[in-house]
């Protein structure tokens, strides 16, 4: 069963539909309210802006195909700034039929 998966990117307000194999960051629960991208780090690290303050998580890759309605990860986007991930919410997953 095909999936596709709309999400909205939290900083931008901006909603965008991926298929599961778009891979995604997973990050701590403090990746809440981020004033840009998220910046990955060379060490399996993010870095991120809220409040005036710097802020890092480790975070782990996943497809988007694994994780659930209302969960936040961090996406590219089609972003091309180098190691910019955008934090976004999972608003839904549709079951499409057909082959897969």
């Amino acid at each position: 069963m095909l999936k596709r998966i709309r999400i909205r990117d939290v900083v931008r307000g901006r909603s965008h539909e991926l298929g599961p194999e778009e891979q995604v960051l997973r990050g701590s629960y403090d990746l809440f309210h981020p004033a840009g991208p998220a910046q990955m780090q060379g060490d399996g690290t993010v870095e991120w802006m809220a409040g005036g303050t710097a802020h890092v998580s480790r975070v782990v890759s996943t497809p988007l195909g694994s994780v659930h309605v209302g969960e936040r990860v961090l996406s590219r986007l089609g972003d091309p700034t180098p190691g910019a991930w955008w934090l976004c919410e999972v608003e839904d997953i549709e079951e499409i039929p057909g082959d897969g």
